[in-house]
């Protein structure tokens, strides 16, 4: 069965979300996705896609960014345009698509009970206003067995 959660930092509380809007050079947003409460009759949950969102007001800006997860252990460098950044595996895209694959499709397949975290250097981001951020979004695609 697939199925999309999307988790926002500031309804679960996570981590971090004070730190992008205050003063810390590095900003680190932990999403527990093993402590939301998934179904428990859900007996493997294998990632599919994934989405990062900036809620704000930053406009066109790209940011920086890593997206890491503990298993495999894994950083991935990657630029959210306008804020938003997301995996392109199927179904979301087909053989067929002109797209540019997107550098978090090497995540398709992980166990989704793990924490992912979004990274964010704000020295690396020069001239980013990280006080508009009201929150961070992760979205996650995963098809699960009963």
């Amino acid at each position: 069965m697939s199925k999309i959660m999307m988790l926002p930092a500031l309804r679960f509380q996570v981590a971090g979300l004070p730190d992008m809007q205050g003063h810390p050079p590095v900003t680190r947003l932990d999403f527990d996705l093993a402590s939301v409460g998934l179904p428990a009759l859900e007996k493997t949950r294998k990632l599919s896609n994934l989405f990062f969102v900036l809620v704000s007001s930053l406009g066109n800006s790209s940011v920086k960014a890593e997206a890491i997860v503990a298993t495999p252990a894994r950083t991935i460098n990657l630029t959210l345009t306008c804020g938003v950044i997301y995996s392109n595996n199927p179904p979301i895209t087909d053989p067929l698509s002109t797209a540019p694959l997107s550098p978090l499709n090497v995540l398709a397949g992980i166990d989704v009970n793990q924490m992912l975290s979004l990274q964010i250097d704000k020295t690396a981001n020069a001239g980013i206003d990280f006080t508009k951020v009201s929150d961070v979004i992760l979205g996650v695609d995963y098809t699960a067995t009963f």
